[in-house]
């Protein structure tokens, strides 16, 4: 993996936000006509959950990533599938459409939050597609409610491991090998921060609102997805990201129980004896070339992964077909265990 093609500068986003500002956005294949239903799921505390519902087939819950992110970025991921599965998104606890105190706000309420929305949809076991930090969220519910658990689908996941390396019995020889990629990332990704950093405050540059937008959506795109030039496809960030509920999260939770909970993923998905799909981007900045997920998918006994090549973190927009591929093929065995 080149990790400099990340280290994009502020002015040279800004010579590609001019040149695709007058591109005409692609226009992406007709779906079928989608009946979506829209509704509000109260917690046992009076929080309302926004909630929407569309498709035919086994249920399958999608959670979304941030923490503090909302569930729309996600529909392009799914609405392709809509023929095959029943799927239902929802914001959580904090996100947009879902306003909560931040006081209320730690991982094990939104445990509890997931499983009073199962009870809703009357739901014995729930099949969970998750993405990024709601890979995080499903471990967790995971590890409190296997029994109601039927499969795993995880996209762009987080690894279910407190200490990685020592967790996955990485060999010394590969730690160091490991440790370096990791390190380029990281340099990697502070370019990255600093592009978007700097599309933030373009005031000065001559370019109106619009061209502004598109800036800040070009870095976030290279953040986020392997091709950037399909920037228009990548969704979400600023008003739909709630930075607050991510600060809550942490808090709200004591030390004791931020390690009792990371400890207990891993021996969670070890004893699940359902379907745990993992389908990562070779260039997924959470873990690059799925160095890391190729060891932790052995220590499972039901995990499948799938390694997309020149995906990023989005890996729908990135090889769409693929991924779509990967996806029902992990739905249709969770579901049909």
């Amino acid at each position: 993996m080149d990790f400099r093609r990340a280290a994009i500068t502020a002015t040279a986003i800004v010579a590609v936000a001019s040149a695709c500002t007058n591109v005409p956005l692609r226009v992406p294949a007709p779906l079928p006509s989608l009946a979506r239903e829209e509704w509000y799921y109260v917690a046992d505390d009076g929080v309302r959950h926004y909630v929407t519902e569309f498709g035919h087939g086994d249920t399958v819950v999608v959670l979304h990533g941030g923490p503090g992110a909302e569930h729309s970025y996600l529909l392009d991921a799914v609405m392709p599938l809509a023929d095959r599965f029943h799927f239902v998104l929802y914001d959580q606890r904090g996100s947009l459409r879902s306003p909560a105190p931040d006081s209320s706000i730690t991982i094990d309420r939104l445990v509890r939050d997931l499983d009073g929305l199962r009870q809703q949809l009357r739901l014995e076991k729930v099949t969970l597609l998750a993405h990024s930090m709601g890979t995080v969220l499903s471990y967790a519910y995971l590890a409190q409610h296997s029994d109601h658990v039927r499969g795993l689908v995880l996209t762009g996941p987080v690894l279910p491991t407190y200490h990685e390396y020592r967790d996955l019995s990485v060999p010394p020889s590969d730690t160091a090998r490991l440790r370096l990629v990791r390190e380029e990332l990281t340099a990697a990704q502070d370019a990255r921060r600093k592009v978007v950093t700097a599309a933030e405050h373009l005031d000065g540059t001559g370019l109106s609102d619009r061209e502004k937008t598109a800036v800040w959506r070009i870095a976030f795109a290279s953040a986020n997805v392997f091709h950037v030039e399909r920037w228009r496809e990548v969704h979400g960030g600023q008003v739909f990201y709630n930075p607050r509920v991510s600060s809550a999260i942490y808090r709200n939770t004591t030390q004791a129980r931020r390690d009792t909970l990371w400890n207990g993923f891993l021996p969670a998905l070890q004893r699940f004896t359902g379907l745990v799909s993992i389908i990562v981007g070779d260039n997924d900045f959470v873990d690059p070339q799925a160095a890391l997920w190729r060891y932790a998918a052995v220590k499972l006994p039901n995990a499948h992964l799938t390694v997309l090549h020149n995906a990023g973190h989005s890996p729908w927009v990135d090889q769409p077909q693929q991924f779509r591929t990967a996806v029902a093929q992990a739905l249709d065995e969770a579901t049909n265990r």
